[in-house]
């Protein structure tokens, strides 16, 4: 008995984690699962507003209040270090030349997970503790946020079926649901090894459901990200197996895209179940919105940007009745809009030397997905705004805290299976 106690604490030790660490670990991801499937409810039209925002509040304020207490100012790299702290210095001036007192700013402030004032401060996560009890409750919010998808496009079929394609609140829903309850589930098949099938199976699911729901709404970027998912998913499957099983089924896969693209030319007729998309392919919808963005901003503009509230005329697009826009649905371009270059660049170093330590410096495949899922973002930067308050934008922040980290990427697969294993069936909570 006594040596069965030396045994089990010395598997806790190894966690690196202290009691104070799993409650708030627990409080930071319940809030956010409240915010993102409250924000998912709220672009369905018809629900009332002030108490789906009521429920973003309580979020916000348990995963605020998780966050201040899981803060700490360490860091395994100095290079990091550096660039990062320039990095948040100067977000907090994009920060403070956006801020307004006036009252339904600030509610956009709280509640618009595209414009507001939390995605600057999701590059915080970086100072949470970096163990793998934190990771392991990262993926069981994971599972919950999937399973509320399913339930998700199950209690809104109507609004993805047999509705036109160009109606903006069928469109917001689409978008919405998928970023922020279906996407996450990729850095599930990206680390598969660590899950049960159960899961996998779950998050394989719901990637698919998004895919074949984009391609109906004929939402390329959606397609493009979904599509890429799986594809980064079968790299990393083959890194492992690196055998004949690999080759079959990257085959299989490659079949099955085959298929769906053939599927959508032969239905390219107006009557076509995938028409919409077939129709879509070669349109451009970028252009417009990028010439107005390019007509406003002055030289000063490009190098620091507007600020947070940033803003360009531009008139009579997409039929939405505005003239400025605070958005454009090309990220790099966004990221300009708000910091200039000045935030690309340094966002740049922080990144880049991030996916080559986890591409190259590491032993585990937790390193190598998160040096995957940063590469995927950097990849939707271009056709999508990704840079937002979700789940898909703090896991790139998480990803980058794994890959800079010397002692996580040391680790072997195996260790990290165990300590996934030792959470599970000890049930530390």
């Amino acid at each position: 008995m006594h040596m069965e106690i030396l045994r089990r604490q010395k598997s806790v030790n190894r966690l690196y984690i202290n009691r104070s660490e799993i409650k708030n670990s627990h409080l930071f991801f319940y809030g956010f699962i409240l915010y993102m499937s409250s924000l998912a409810i709220a672009a369905k039209p018809g629900f009332n507003i002030a108490m789906l925002q009521g429920i973003q509040l309580i979020g916000l304020t348990l995963f605020i209040y998780a966050s201040a207490r899981l803060i700490t100012f360490k860091f395994e790299s100095r290079y990091l270090a550096a660039v990062y702290s320039v990095y948040m210095l100067w977000i907090f001036t994009v920060i403070l030349r956006g801020i307004s007192g006036d009252y339904e700013y600030i509610k956009q402030l709280l509640f618009d997970s595209e414009v507001g004032i939390f995605l600057y401060l999701v590059p915080l996560i970086i100072l949470f503790p970096k163990n793998v009890l934190f990771y392991k409750r990262m993926f069981e919010a994971i599972f919950l946020l999937n399973v509320f998808y399913v339930i998700y496009i199950i209690v809104f079929s109507g609004n993805f079926i047999g509705t036109d394609v160009n109606d903006p609140f069928s469109r917001e829903i689409l978008e919405v649901s998928t970023k922020n309850l279906s996407f996450p589930g990729g850095f599930v098949l990206l680390t598969y090894i660590y899950h049960s099938k159960k899961s996998k199976l779950l998050a394989l699911a719901v990637i698919s459901m998004a895919v074949l729901l984009a391609i109906l709404r004929a939402r390329r970027g959606l397609v493009f990200m979904g599509t890429s998912i799986l594809t980064f998913s079968y790299l990393i499957y083959g890194f492992i197996n690196k055998a004949k099983s690999f080759h079959t089924s990257f085959a299989t896969f490659c079949l099955a895209l085959l298929l769906v693209f053939s599927f959508v030319g032969l239905n390219a007729s107006d009557s076509g179940l995938f028409s919409s998309f077939a129709n879509r392919i070669d349109d451009d919808s970028r252009t417009g919105v990028q010439i107005c963005l390019f007509e406003e901003m002055s030289p000063l503009d490009w190098i620091v940007g507007k600020g947070m509230h940033g803003q360009y005329y531009c008139p009579t697009i997409d039929a939405i009745d505005i003239d400025y826009r605070s958005l454009i649905e090309t990220g790099y371009l966004n990221i300009i809009l708000k910091g200039g270059l000045v935030s690309l660049i340094l966002l740049l170093m922080i990144l880049v030397p991030a996916i080559f330590r986890g591409l190259f410096l590491s032993n585990n495949i937790l390193s190598k997905g998160a040096a995957f899922w940063i590469i995927a973002w950097m990849m939707y930067s271009h056709p999508s705004t990704v840079t937002t308050f979700s789940f898909n934008y703090l896991l790139v922040w998480i990803s980058v805290g794994i890959c800079y980290s010397k002692r996580l990427r040391s680790m072997t697969d195996k260790s990290i299976r165990e300590l996934f294993w030792f959470i599970e069936k000890q049930k530390i909570t």
